[in-house]
């Protein structure tokens, strides 16, 4: 028997996605997991390690995996990714194309820092800018921001008036660019040009640390100005971040977009806490099932 047309539309509209977000491997990266209420269909977004928990959680919420989808391919975000893709049999969605150098160097980048081996592997689907990847019926579009890696992208729920960054951008700061190929006026392009027009109230989960929104994020504060002040914050340390004076640089280039004028267009800790934090997100709410 097939249900009403109403019906129907009544249950799509009551679905919604979710995410939660886990940190993974020694450098704490915010692996994120979106899925759908009504069909437990899910993807993870940069498995970089820790696949067991990552995994553990994945059955506990009761979600049916069924893509990997990678902002960048340095070795906290894309380490676990070809385990996790053989062992489920799962498409690898991602990154661009430019990040094709640091896939082949995962094996030599997972040596260098001491994390487990990690294996080199081909996406199913590299992705470009103005990309939309889809899960259970739902859309996220694809923005390609290099700066910090050449192939960096990021992925944009306007449903859930999120943006899973990677590590283009930060809660008080952005993406180091001292690391190959990664260059600080594109960087500073691809935020201005690429993530600010997604809305100031759009909040962003951003590779490493607590969430943010676009609009706070370029608004300078008493807490980045306390940790300008001490000079050794968290954040200064983190392997893949900026120090935190990076929140003013941002707020002149925000002027500058206002003024009509833009740069360029084209866009080691060792061991782990004993326990991480898991944070669960709706488009509504912080809470978990």
């Amino acid at each position: 028997m097939q249900r009403p047309v109403a019906l129907v539309s009544l249950i799509a509209l009551a679905s919604m996605l979710r995410y939660f977000t886990r940190p993974v491997t020694a450098f704490q990266q915010n692996c994120s997991v979106v899925y759908e209420d009504a069909t437990r269909r899910a993807a993870v977004i940069d498995p970089g390690g820790d696949i067991d928990a990552l995994m553990q959680e994945i059955g506990r919420r009761g979600l049916m995996l069924e893509q990997i989808w990678l902002t960048h391919a340095h070795i906290d975000h894309a380490g676990g990714t070809a385990e996790l893709a053989r062992r489920l049999n799962l498409p690898i969605i991602g990154p661009h194309p430019g990040d094709q150098f640091w896939i082949d160097g995962l094996p030599q980048q997972g040596a260098m820092f001491g994390f487990p081996p990690a294996e080199a592997f081909t996406p199913t689907r590299w992705l470009q800018d103005g990309d939309t990847v889809e899960l259970a019926g739902h859309v996220l579009h694809v923005r390609h921001c290099p700066g910090h890696t050449p192939g960096h992208v990021v992925f944009h729920s306007p449903e859930m008036q999120r943006a899973f960054v990677g590590d283009v951008l930060f809660a008080g700061s952005i993406g180091r660019t001292d690391f190959p190929q990664g260059d600080h006026a594109t960087l500073i392009a691809s935020i201005t040009q690429r993530l600010w027009p997604m809305g100031d109230d759009t909040v962003f989960i951003p590779g490493h640390g607590p969430e943010s929104s676009f609009g706070q994020s370029a608004r300078p504060t008493p807490t980045c100005a306390a940790r300008k002040a001490q000079g050794a914050s968290a954040l200064r340390r983190s392997l893949f971040v900026q120090p935190a004076h990076a929140r003013h640089v941002l707020a002149q280039a925000r002027d500058a977009v206002g003024a009509g004028g833009v740069g360029r267009q084209e866009a080691g800790r060792t061991g782990a806490p004993e326990a991480l934090p898991i944070f669960s997100h709706s488009a509504t709410e912080a809470a978990g099932l």
